[in-house]
């Protein structure tokens, strides 16, 4: 957009004393405008050219090169904005800005970036997990401003039809990142989802008057908890040097078999520090309350789980929870683990070892999982398998 602005005094409309009208001159890609900056006076014989500036010898000089500074300010600021969310403005809705007719309305990049730094805020004070505002900036970078900037076209969010979730459904299928090993239909429908939440927070701001994404016809698909054998753990904890070699891969392995040991999901191996561990029947343990159920209780450290945290000096530093989700399901590829896993696989992995190998009682390992109700682990974690079916039926006749 080729934008120019251009003030200067024409010997046009004398007043009594003398003085003229200082004049703005609008170019907005070879469109000319002129108009009155109102109550601004000079005498060309007072006036710099070159500076676009009362001179000292001038009447309320410094008044009036005050007034002049805002203006040009208020003009660079439109200006960059409208470059920054590449939007077009006519001539007349500039001179309303200049003159402070009419605020700029914000651009729908604008939103987005004070939505995500909204985010951040709540993360610095703790009220999010680490790293959600990566998480609502990676959907905006990767799919939101794609699509509704550049492919629809679209920078003001009253522009956003209803008919737009299909077209941002399909989109999120087609950019699919090569090396994903999510769900491609839940992934869409969570881009969905997020910028509803997005459109909420435009609503309570006052930018947006409705939000055409508050109903989403798709529903993700449900996904199974898988849980993995004693072989595919092995195969986990003896995975070849080259695979470890993957940015953050031996890391997200020690993790991932800390959470099989343990029972503990993502959110609560972030918790993991020095006073939370806790000596207990001649055993390290650890003391912590569950992020999700807020239930406090205490996980006996076995002897792999005790290994790994002291390498670590008993801080995992948890990358963000997509990254590690990720790099589990990458990880379980790369030594033969077909199964569709994910972070909480190592949770209900730690609950069937527990129940069916060791043979430790529902009630101890629901304890153990830090789970408000032992109906839970039962319904959704633990399932008893032949071979304790047998073992424990061996001694009736």
């Amino acid at each position: 957009m080729n934008l120019s602005f251009f003030l200067h005094v024409t010997p046009t409309k004398q007043d009594k004393q003398g003085f003229y009208p200082i004049k703005a001159q609008l170019d907005v890609n070879g469109k000319r405008l002129q108009f009155t900056l109102p109550k601004l006076r000079t005498s060309p014989a007072f006036w710099c050219n070159v500076r676009q500036r009362a001179l000292t010898c001038a009447l309320d000089y410094e008044l009036i090169n005050t007034m002049i500074e805002r203006v040009q300010a208020r003009f660079t600021e439109t200006h960059l904005q409208y470059e920054r969310e590449k939007r077009a403005i006519s001539p007349k809705e500039m001179q309303k800005v200049l003159l402070m007719q009419e605020t700029p309305r914000m651009g729908l990049r604008e939103m987005i970036n004070r939505f995500i730094e909204h985010y951040k805020g709540l993360v610095n004070v703790g009220v999010y997990e680490k790293d959600a505002d990566s998480h609502y900036a990676y959907k905006a970078r990767r799919y939101w401003l794609p699509y509704f900037c550049e492919k629809e076209g679209v920078h003001e969010p009253s522009q956003i039809t209803r008919a737009m979730q299909n077209g941002l459904y399909l989109f999120v299928l087609e950019n699919k990142p090569a090396n994903s090993v999510r769900n491609p239909h839940n992934n869409a429908v969570y881009v969905l989802r997020t910028f509803r939440t997005f459109l909420n927070f435009a609503i309570e701001c006052e930018w947006v008057d409705k939000n055409v994404f508050a109903k989403i016809k798709y529903k993700t698909e449900d996904t199974e908890i898988v849980s993995l054998d004693s072989s595919e753990v092995e195969a986990i904890r003896l995975a070849d040097s080259a695979v470890l070699r993957h940015k953050g891969m031996q890391h997200t392995r020690d993790a991932f078999l800390v959470s099989c040991a343990t029972g503990l999901a993502w959110s609560d191996l972030c918790q993991i520090d020095k006073e939370k561990i806790v000596h207990t029947l001649s055993r390290l343990s650890l003391r912590i309350k569950r992020k999700k159920t807020k239930v406090m209780g205490v996980i006996p450290l076995f002897k792999e789980a005790r290994e790994i945290l002291e390498r670590y000096d008993f801080d995992l530093k948890m990358p963000a929870y997509n990254t590690y989700n990720d790099r589990v399901k990458r990880l379980c590829a790369w030594v033969g683990i077909k199964k569709k896993v994910a972070t909480h696989t190592g949770r209900k992995t730690f609950a069937n070892y527990m129940l069916n190998v060791r043979g430790v009682p529902l009630e101890t390992v629901a304890n153990m999982m830090l789970h408000a109700d032992w109906q839970t682990t039962a319904r959704y974690y633990v399932r008893v398998n032949d071979e304790k079916v047998l073992k424990d039926t061996a001694h009736i006749e």
